[in-house]
């Protein structure tokens, strides 16, 4: 493995490991049901990239002592278990795609023939290890890469279907990666050296889009949580009958302020605070000042 191509591996498996992480905190926090299905998919992303530059620089030391008998068995090894990750990916891919749009779930054709593409696609890519074919490598990469332009496509003609926003515009930055990795998808055809190269430059575009889009995400939320709440009205209080008065006394309590102090400030005896404070406590239904307090944030949001 050249140095370009160490560095591009070793790049991909950053940026992968990257939007794992990120993924993996995003799931945690949101419960979306796709999140743990992104999961799988960038940790056998992360272990495939993982496997091949372990592969390439086992390979390179073993042949520098002599040993390349070696080397190709263990080449032959690392190489058929990336090949499963990949079938993995043919078959979670297009199972990815029909969760999220909801569509040929249950269409047993289809997944007999996806089926049949996978294990296709793994005895390919086994065979082609063991002996070196290159129309092996080139039916396992028109197979994967067909797989997933299909996916692509069933995703951008169904986007308007997909009601959250965010799931759309993730669909629509994948798509557009998709579309500008074509070229890259060619030179890999024709010249089998940049194949590894090519796979990094795949991970990485991935891995950005994956990336850029949890940052946004993280980002909005931590905006919405350091934004000012909304100053409290007596409207929000209209289903407790919640009187002018005791408001008056309710925005005073909610700023830490003692019965005497509010009595001050309000220019009324404690008696009277206390009376109000009771009532509101009636009203509302609370104990004490925390319970009130936590039912004004819950009012409040």
């Amino acid at each position: 493995m050249d140095i370009i191509t160490m560095l591009a591996t070793m790049l991909a498996i950053a940026l992968s490991s990257l939007a794992l992480g990120l993924c993996i905190l995003f799931s945690i926090r949101t419960g979306v049901s796709w999140s743990k299905l992104l999961v799988a998919f960038l940790s056998v992303l992360v272990g495939a990239m993982t496997l091949l530059a372990v592969e390439h620089y086992t390979n390179f030391s073993l042949s520098v002592f002599g040993m390349q008998d070696t080397a190709k068995v263990v080449s032959i090894v690392l190489e058929s278990i990336v090949s499963l990750c990949a079938c993995f990916l043919v078959l979670f891919i297009p199972f990815f795609v029909t969760m999220v749009l909801g569509t040929m779930r249950h269409e047993k054709l289809f997944w007999i023939l996806l089926s049949t593409l996978a294990g296709c696609y793994l005895a390919a890519g086994v065979l082609n290890q063991i002996f070196a074919r290159p129309w092996m490598e080139l039916v396992s990469s028109l197979i994967f890469l067909g797989v997933y332009f299909f996916s692509m496509t069933m995703l951008w003609i169904n986007v308007s279907k997909i009601r959250d926003r965010n799931t759309r515009r993730i669909i629509v930055a994948a798509n557009i990666v998709s579309l500008s990795l074509i070229p890259v998808f060619c030179l890999s055809l024709i010249f089998p050296d940049f194949q590894i190269s090519s796979y990094a430059l795949y991970c990485m575009a991935f891995s950005i889009v994956m990336i850029v889009y949890f940052y946004g995400s993280f980002t909005k939320e931590f905006m919405e949580d350091s934004r000012q709440p909304k100053e409290l009205a007596l409207s929000d209080l209209k289903c407790y009958r919640i009187s002018e008065r005791e408001f008056s006394v309710i925005k005073l309590v909610a700023k830490g302020m003692t019965n005497k102090e509010i009595a001050s400030e309000l220019s009324i005896s404690v008696n009277t605070v206390n009376n109000h404070v009771a009532n509101v406590f009636s009203k509302t239904g609370v104990r004490s000042r925390i319970d009130l307090l936590n039912l004004l944030k819950e009012v409040n949001k």
